[in-house]
C-alpha cells in the first residue's frame, strides 16, 4: 500500500511578491500627491469680508477686512488681507480729527447733512495689507498665520447656499468677537444704495459693543429696516425719514444716514447715526435735524454680496473715538444679513 501520509509533499510555489509592492508603492505616490494638493478654498469661497473686535479693557481694537483666498497646490493655500484697525489706547485727537467727511451729504432728501467716517475710512484711503498661508484642518476649520506671526482660526459653515460665513474659533492676539462671510464675487463689484434698500430688513444680526474701560455688552435691539430710508438727491446716500409730529430733540427722532458709489467705494459703506437727544446735546440745547458736529455713531461697514453679487447684507466696526473715557470711546464690531 502506498504510504500517502509519509509520501513527500510537492515543493510549495514561490511566489513574486515585487508586481504587488510596485502597485502599492505606486498608490501611495498616487495618494500623496492628491493629498498635497487638497487644500481648497475656505468654504469653496475666495473672497471674505470680514469683522472683528478684541483686546484689553481700555485697549479694545476693531477691524474691519477683506480676504482674498487662492488655493495652494501643496498642503497650504495663499491668503492676503486689505484691512482698516482702530484701537481705544491708541488714537489722538478728538471726534472733530476722528471722524472725517465722506464727501456724500443727504442733498435731495429732507434736510441737507454731512456723512462722516472712521478717520482712514473715507474715499479714496488706502489700505493697510497683511499677507499669509493657509490650511484646512482635520477639523474642517480655516487656519490662518500671517506673515508677522498672527493666527486666527475661522469655523467655516454654510448658512445659505449662495455664501459662507466664518465664525472666530481662537486667535493668538486675544480676537474676541469676530465673523467673515465669503463668496465668488470680487471686491471690485459693490451694490448702489438702491440695492441696498431692496435688500430689505437684516434681522439676521450679531452685535458686539464697548465704551471704554467697561465689560464688552452685547446689543440685542439692532437690527436694519433698509426698506425706511429715503433715497437721495444724488442716488448716493439715503437716510430715515423724519418722523411726523416728533420734535427733533427726541430719542425717536433718529438720524441714519448711508452713502457709498460702488464705482469707486466698491463694497465700502458708510453709515453714521444719532439719537435726537444727543444731537440737540452736543449742540448745547439747540435743536439741530442734522448729526451735532461731534459726529456721532462712525460706522465703517463691507457689503455682504453672495455668488451672484447680490446684496444681502453688511459687516461692520464702529470706531467713534472722541476720547478716553467710558462713553467717549466707543467700538464695535456686528454684522447684518437677510434672514
Amino acid at each position: 500500500m502506498k504510504d500517502t501520509l509519509h509520501t513527500a509533499a510537492p515543493a510549495p510555489r514561490r511566489l513574486s511578491f515585487l508586481p504587488f509592492k510596485a502597485a502599492f508603492l505606486s498608490l501611495l505616490s498616487l495618494g500623496a500627491a492628491v493629498a498635497a494638493s487638497a487644500v481648497g478654498l475656505p468654504g469653496g469661497r475666495a473672497y471674505y469680508v470680514v469683522t472683528a473686535m478684541g483686546g484689553a479693557v481700555s485697549a479694545k481694537f476693531v477691524r474691519i477686512a477683506q480676504y482674498t483666498f487662492t488655493a495652494g497646490s501643496g498642503s497650504t493655500g495663499t491668503v492676503t488681507e486689505q484691512f482698516k484697525y482702530w484701537n481705544q489706547s491708541t488714537f489722538t485727537g478728538d471726534s472733530n480729527t476722528n471722524k472725517v467727511l465722506t464727501g456724500y451729504t443727504t442733498n435731495g432728501c429732507t434736510w441737507n447733512c454731512t456723512i462722516k467716517t472712521p478717520k482712514g475710512y473715507q474715499p479714496g484711503q488706502a489700505w493697510s495689507t497683511l499677507s499669509g498661508t493657509y490650511i484646512i484642518d482635520v477639523n474642517g476649520r480655516c487656519v490662518i498665520t500671517w506673515t508677522g506671526g498672527q493666527y486666527e482660526t475661522w469655523t467655516i459653515s454654510s448658512p445659505k447656499s449662495y455664501y459662507s460665513m466664518f465664525t472666530i474659533f481662537n486667535s493668538n492676539y486675544d480676537v474676541q468677537h469676530a465673523w467673515g462671510f465669503g463668496s465668488n464675487t470680487g471686491f471690485s463689484s459693490g451694490a448702489t444704495i438702491a440695492q441696498m434698500k431692496s435688500g430689505g430688513t437684516l434681522t439676521n444680526y450679531v452685535y458686539w459693543q464697548n465704551s471704554y474701560g467697561v465689560p464688552d455688552s452685547q446689543n440685542l435691539n439692532g437690527w436694519l429696516d433698509l426698506t425706511t430710508y429715503n433715497i437721495c438727491g444724488t442716488s448716493n446716500s439715503m437716510t430715515l425719514p423724519a418722523p411726523p409730529g416728533v420734535p427733533v430733540c427726541d430719542n425717536a427722532y433718529w438720524r441714519s444716514y448711508f452713502a457709498g458709489n460702488p464705482a469707486s467705494d466698491f463694497r465700502k459703506t458708510y453709515w453714521q447715526h444719532q439719537l435726537g437727544s444727543v444731537a440737540c446735546s452736543d449742540s448745547q440745547g439747540s435743536s439741530t435735524t442734522c448729526i451735532s458736529v461731534g459726529g456721532g455713531h462712525t460706522w465703517a461697514m463691507l457689503q455682504v454680496l453672495d455668488d451672484s453679487g447680490v446684496f444681502r447684507g453688511f459687516v461692520g466696526v464702529e470706531a467713534s473715538l472722541h476720547a478716553k473715557a467710558t462713553g467717549n470711546a466707543v467700538v464695535a464690531t456686528a454684522y447684518w444679513v437677510q434672514p
